[in-house]
This record gives C-alpha cells, sequence and structure tokens, in this order.
C-alpha cells in the first residue's frame, strides 16, 4: 500500500515539473532546440525539423535559446486560433535557423544571425528599453516598435512601419511603408533605406551615410538631420528645422518647402520640381534646378554654384544673394523679383543689441552692443571698427555699452586682410530710462467744502521719448483733465485722485493726491442738557446758539435747520428765533426752536449723540452735541417751566469757528 502511494506521488511530481517548464524553460542556462527540448522544454511537436508549440515562449534573463541553421520555431495560439503566438525574451536568443511567431517582446539581446529568419504574417516586434536586437538574417513584419538599440546588417522588410524613439544603426537595407523616428537614426556607408514616407519628429536625430529613398515625401522637425550620403525623395516634403547636406539631395519631380534652415555643402538638386523658401537657404556646393522652379519669399544666401538648366524659373520676393565667391551659371534666366546677383567680397559685420526692450523700439535699460564680423573673402579679418559720430573710430575688440538717453547712432564697418573696406553700417539705439513727470494742481492736499465744486487739473511730461498715454481715476471712477467735479455728490471724508502716465518706451509713473470733503463746523450746545420724556406738564423752552465768527448769522436759512439723531430728523420751527450774544463772548450767535414732542420721540433714554445741520449763505454747516435722556415722572427738571399757549420747544446752541469775512 505504502508502496502504490509513493508511485502516485511521483507520478503528481512529474507532471508538475513538466508543465512548468514547457510554460518557461528554466532548468538550463543554455537550451539548443531540438526533438528533445521541443518535447521537454517547449511541450510541442517536432517534426520535419520544426518545433511547433501552442505556448507563449519566455527566455528568462540568464538563460539562452539557440536555434541552429535549419531548425525551425513555429509558435501557434490556441486562443485566438491563430497559426502564430508570443515569443518574450529577457535573456539571449541567438537564431540561425527560422522563427515564425505573431509577435515578438525583446528586453534582452536577440541575434538573429545570417542565414537566420524572423518572420511574423499579421504580428509586431516591440524592442524594449534596454533590448539590443541584431539582425544579419531577414526579419518581415508589419510593425517594428524600437525603444532600445536595433542594428541591422541584413534585411529589414516591415510590411507597414518602422517608429522608432530608440536608436537604429543601419547597415544594411530597411524597406518600409512608413518610418517615424523620435531617437536617433543612423543609416551608415552601406545601408539603404526604402521608405514610402519618413518623418523626423522634433525629439529626432537623423543622419545618413548611406542611400535613403523618401518615396512618397519627408517630414523634418528634428533637432539633428544631417545628410552625408544620398537623399531621394519623389512627393511633397517640408523641412521645419534644420537640415545639413554635405552628400547630394534630389526633390525629382516633387515639391518641397523649407521655412526652417538649410545649409547645402554638397549637391542640392530640383529635378523638374518645385523648390519653395520661406525660410534661411545657404549654398555653399552646387544647387541644380533643372527644368524646376525656385520660389524664394525668405533668404537666400549663395556662396557656392548656382546651376539652372532646360528652362528653369526662379521668383524671388525677399532676398536672393549671391556673395563673394558665389557664381551663377548661364545667366540671364527667367527671373522675377529683387535680388543681389554680383558677388559681394568685402567682410560683413552683424550688430547684436542686448537690453531690457520697451515699446515702439525704444529701450529702458542701457544696450550693450556686440559685433561680429564675417570674412567673405577668405582672407581672414583684419579688424573691426565702430564710432559714435561717424568721426572718430574705436577699434572693436569686445562688447560696449551704451548708456546716454536719447537716440544714439553707432556706425560701424569691418576690414578684412585683403584690405576689402565694408561699407559703414548705421545703427538706431534709442534709450529712455526715466519715467514720466507728473504735475497735478488741483485737487490739492487740503479740505473742500461739499457744498462748492472742483475744477482738475492736471498733466504729465516725457522729454526724451515723450507721452503715450495719460490716464486718471477720482477714487475708482475714470475722470478726465478740466473735468468738474459736483464735491455734493462726494461722500464726507478722504478722496484720492490718481494719475497715471506711460511714455512712449514703456515707462510707467503714478501719482496721487489725497484731499478731504467736509461741512463747516459748528460748536452746538444744547440747553437745558436733560430732558425728561415722562414729563407731560406744562411747557419746555431750550435754545439753540450758532456762533460764527466771520459770517453774518442772518444768512443761515431757518427753513434748512434740522435735529437728527439715530432714530429721525426733526425741523427746527420757523419762529420764534432770536439773534444776540447768549454766552457773552462777543460773537454773534442765532436761537432756533424744535417741537418739544417731535424730539422726544426721536430720543432714547440715556445719554444721546443729537446733531445739528443746516445751511449758511449756501454751504453746509454741522456741529453736535450729547444731552441726557431720563423717563421718570417724578423727575424735578433741571431747568425752569415756562408755560406757552401754544407748543412745547426745546432749544439748542451752535457756534462756528471759521475764519471767514462776509
Amino acid at each position: 500500500m505504502s508502496k502504490i502511494r509513493r508511485i502516485r506521488n511521483t507520478v503528481y511530481i512529474i507532471l508538475v515539473v513538466v508543465f512548468i517548464t514547457s510554460i518557461c524553460p528554466v532548468a538550463a542556462d543554455t537550451i539548443t532546440l531540438n526533438d528533445e527540448t521541443c518535447n521537454s522544454f517547449m511541450h510541442g511537436v517536432w517534426a520535419d525539423s520544426t518545433c511547433k508549440t501552442n505556448l507563449t515562449i519566455t527566455i528568462k534573463s540568464g538563460d539562452t535559446l539557440e536555434i541552429e541553421s535549419g531548425i525551425t520555431l513555429h509558435t501557434m495560439e490556441p486562443i485566438y486560433d491563430s497559426d502564430y503566438g508570443f515569443l518574450n525574451n529577457y535573456g539571449a536568443i541567438n537564431n540561425n535557423g527560422t522563427i515564425k511567431v505573431y509577435s515578438i517582446s525583446n528586453g534582452g539581446t536577440f541575434n538573429n544571425e545570417i542565414g537566420g529568419e524572423v518572420s511574423g504574417e499579421v504580428g509586431q516586434i516591440s524592442n524594449e528599453a534596454g533590448g539590443t536586437f541584431i539582425n544579419r538574417g531577414s526579419l518581415r513584419w508589419i510593425h517594428f516598435y524600437n525603444h532600445g538599440v536595433f542594428d541591422n546588417y541584413g534585411s529589414c522588410n516591415p510590411y507597414f512601419d518602422i517608429d522608432n524613439d530608440g536608436i537604429i544603426n543601419n547597415h544594411g537595407y530597411i524597406n518600409s511603408e512608413g518610418i517615424i523616428n523620435r531617437g536617433t537614426f543612423n543609416n551608415e556607408i552601406g545601408g539603404g533605406v526604402y521608405g514610402l514616407g519618413f518623418m523626423n519628429e522634433a525629439e529626432g536625430t537623423f543622419i545618413n551615410r548611406g542611400g535613403f529613398y523618401a518615396e512618397s515625401g519627408f517630414q523634418n522637425h528634428g533637432v539633428v538631420f544631417d545628410n552625408y550620403g544620398h537623399f531621394d525623395t519623389h512627393r511633397p516634403s517640408n523641412n521645419y528645422a534644420t537640415i545639413n547636406n554635405y552628400g547630394s539631395m534630389i526633390i525629382d519631380n516633387a515639391q518641397m518647402w523649407n521655412s526652417g534652415i538649410i545649409n547645402d555643402y554638397g549637391s542640392f538638386d530640383v529635378f523638374d520640381g518645385y523648390f519653395g523658401n520661406s525660410g534661411t537657404f545657404i549654398e555653399e556646393g552646387t544647387f541644380n534646378l533643372i527644368w524646376g522652379s525656385l520660389v524664394n519669399s525668405g533668404f537666400f544666401i549663395n556662396k557656392g554654384t548656382i546651376k539652372p538648366l532646360g528652362w528653369p524659373h526662379i521668383r524671388n520676393s525677399n532676398l536672393f544673394k549671391n556673395v563673394c565667391g558665389g557664381t551663377i551659371e548661364n545667366f540671364p534666366f527667367d527671373f522675377t523679383g529683387n535680388a543681389i546677383i554680383e558677388a559681394e567680397c568685402t567682410p560683413t559685420t552683424n550688430i547684436e543689441l542686448s537690453g531690457s526692450f520697451g515699446n515702439n523700439n525704444w529701450y529702458v535699460s542701457n544696450v550693450q552692443v556686440t559685433l561680429t564680423p564675417f570674412d567673405n573673402e577668405g582672407s581672414g579679418i583684419a579688424k573691426t571698427e565702430y564710432s559714435l559720430d561717424g568721426i572718430s573710430w574705436i577699434q572693436y575688440s569686445n562688447l560696449f555699452t551704451v548708456s546716454n538717453e536719447g537716440t544714439t547712432i553707432i556706425f560701424y564697418k569691418s576690414t578684412d586682410n585683403a584690405g576689402n573696406v565694408e561699407k559703414t553700417k548705421t545703427q538706431e539705439i534709442k534709450i529712455d530710462k526715466t519715467i514720466p513727470s507728473i504735475t497735478i494742481s488741483s485737487p490739492e492736499a487740503k479740505d473742500y467744502l461739499q457744498s462748492g465744486s472742483l475744477t482738475l487739473n492736471f498733466g504729465a511730461t516725457d522729454t526724451i521719448s515723450g507721452i503715450d498715454s495719460i490716464t486718471s481715476s477720482l477714487d475708482s471712477l475714470t475722470v478726465n483733465n478740466g473735468g468738474v467735479i459736483d464735491l455734493s455728490t462726494l461722500t464726507m471724508g478722504q478722496h484720492t485722485l490718481t494719475v497715471n502716465a506711460i511714455d512712449k518706451a514703456g515707462n510707467t509713473a503714478t501719482k496721487s493726491v489725497i484731499f478731504n470733503i467736509k461741512v463747516i463746523s459748528a460748536t452746538v450746545d444744547i440747553q437745558p442738557d436733560t430732558l425728561n420724556k415722562a414729563s407731560q406738564d406744562g411747557t419746555v423752552t431750550a435754545y439753540i446758539f450758532i456762533e460764527i465768527p466771520g459770517y453774518n448769522v442772518n444768512a443761515i436759512d431757518i427753513s434748512t435747520v434740522r435735529l437728527s439723531t439715530n432714530n429721525g430728523i426733526v425741523s427746527a420751527l420757523i419762529s420764534p428765533t432770536d439773534v444776540g450774544d447768549h454766552n457773552s463772548n462777543g460773537i454773534p450767535d442765532l436761537m432756533v426752536k424744535f417741537d418739544r414732542q417731535a424730539v422726544i420721540g426721536i430720543v432714547d433714554v440715556g445719554d444721546v449723540v443729537v446733531t445739528i445741520s443746516g445751511k449758511i449763505s449756501g454751504e453746509d454747516f454741522e456741529g453736535s452735541d450729547t444731552i441726557r435722556v431720563i423717563d421718570k415722572s417724578d423727575e424735578v427738571p433741571e431747568f425752569p417751566t415756562i408755560a406757552l399757549p401754544i407748543l412745547s420747544v426745546i432749544g439748542v446752541i451752535f457756534m462756528f469757528q471759521r475764519g471767514r469775512g462776509k
């Protein structure tokens, strides 16, 4: 019984081991594909030197799969009813035979040796970051995605496209319907690339030393596009970045537009095609225009040779310049537009200005000036000079600074070692570092009566670049110079007029004036200063005295006099009134009266602030006093009770202090 149990356990262990190793061959460091390993490790079927397996094959890190010449590894995927499966490599694969799979993911080293073939009719190869794929045989795939390093010495025939953000070094032959490059693509000497289209993206570096044929054109946005070999395109193409051509570029019966920079040191041929330049094209080699058209709206500088053949056409709307050493053969030919055809052999000096740039070509800081000479003749630069007046010349050795405000004219020129002197050039430099000067004449920083008006008077000057604009605001309201402000529309207290000025250089200045709106201040004395709300017997007379030095108290408009508290307002009685000197201080004052019951209706028990206001000679006055209010029926009045036949009144004394003659 125990013997049977041991045999059964042994069978279980063997089955588990076979299952595990067939999914992921981990039992050996190096696996050579043959009938034995096909059965034991691939869990496949061996027939006619071919191992067919329906597993996903994974080569782990540290392991190596060897496929010898004449041997075929064919994975199948029964789940998706496909004749091709998956191969994942994290170790090493050395293929001298044939591999047929749906998809390869390579994160290790994949060597497809001479005579080796790797194919997938409907799948893809993904060479992952950190992966190295070396092909010396044949690759045939739908898609090839490269994130690692791909070295091709054989043939690579993706049916659709190559997408690269890693490194491709091609020494062999690549045939693809389309190539997208975001990484580095080196087509080395002896390498050949045929692509229906080629896209060098903004991050891409493309260096061609072999042959590159872009049947459907190319688009260049990349960091580097250097051609040392032969580059040919037959369809519309565009350059938005920089192309350096040291070899041969051919626009064959196609259109190409350059809005970037092309430096041609080799041969640039437009054959029965169209080349448009809105960027910069510098020719230092040979530009062959064969039955083609050149349309220039940018900068076309010729230092080499332009060879129009057949019946070419050049149309220029910007700068077409033939510099020293440059030649144009077969001239004249069909040419429209303006151009400098005569070779320029004198030096050329460029000027560069550095400073804080303002508006309207003004600088708002000191300006540093850098002069850079270029030798168009070849003998070298002898000297570069500059002048601030066109008379006295200073030999340039390093950048210099212009700090004077206003307009400065820089004169400059260079001389080469052959004695050629550049025609004097000039550069205007305008500097304004000073903010505008603002003056505010009205309002002033003082008190204004609310009953009056105010005419605004302000302005700004700038003696360098001039005033561009002036804006102003009263508090948050936009106002204009010369505007008249009705002060009665403003609240009591502080107000601010702010004036902003901007000069033509963009310098900004701000100035403000704070003024105060008030009324004539009155001293108010209410007599008596205690009021009993419960007292109903008899009548009470009180007095209001207004003392205004410099004013005629008879000018107070009694109909405007008001007594107010937080609870309401009571108008003064039109009569009786009295002008006198009730406190014997030598200043005339006015007594007015208010209905006692009306006042009782707007006061509460306790200490109450009472405000008296009105107009004198059309101007506002205001004053206040504090009285005590009680509510006791047995309270003994602190002031005499005078019997009046009609009504009860309260009297208040006003005293104004304002020295203005009347």
